[in-house]
């Protein structure tokens, strides 16, 4: 959940999280059966980053990025692609 761009319920943040998985928007690095990472983008085209905190739950923290950081045009980039 995240405050800053509105997501204030679980449930959200975990529609997120799957859509990025389901479309294939995560890294290649894996932690046992989880990517280290799954990225997804708001309507508005904010670009949200999950982070694997622990692999034995597979619980993620996720937080928006900034658009000066290098992966966002690369995320929204491959974003369009699979919708």
């Amino acid at each position: 959940m995240c405050d800053s761009v509105e997501i204030l319920k679980k449930k959200r943040a975990l529609q997120y999280l799957k859509s990025g998985a389901k479309k294939g928007v995560f890294s290649a690095q894996m932690r046992g059966d989880f990517p280290q990472n799954i990225w997804a983008v708001m309507d508005d085209g904010t670009v949200l980053e999950a982070q694997l905190e622990n692999q034995t739950q597979g619980t993620y923290h996720g937080y928006p990025l900034e658009d000066g950081d290098p992966i966002v045009d690369a995320v929204r980039k491959r974003w369009e692609e699979t919708s």
